[in-house]
């Protein structure tokens, strides 16, 4: 069970900077917002990462010609070799 919300964070965390021996407040949320900075930043830099791979797929109707052009070039390709097949069965 979590205690209850305050709004105050001296309230909390007493000032103990005279004695040395605590945590300030002020430092410990300093340095919780440049660890925040820094875990945000890291995310950002994957998004940018994750969107560049994406842009880099090519799109589908790319994709469906280049297989029709190579299943068109693959039919000519076996009926040149059909044929050639062919005519040296006739030779012999």
């Amino acid at each position: 069970m979590l205690p209850p919300r305050s709004d105050d964070t001296e309230a909390r965390l007493p000032d103990t900077r005279d004695d040395g021996g605590g945590a300030d407040a002020r430092e410990i949320g300093s340095l919780l917002q440049t660890w925040i900075g820094i875990k945000v930043d890291a995310v950002d830099d994957l998004v940018d990462e994750a969107r560049e791979k994406v842009t880099a797929i090519p799109r589908w109707p790319y994709l469906a010609q280049l297989v029709g052009e190579l299943m068109i070039r693959l039919s000519v390709l076996e009926a040149e070799l059909r044929e050639l097949r062919q005519a040296q069965e006739r030779r012999r």
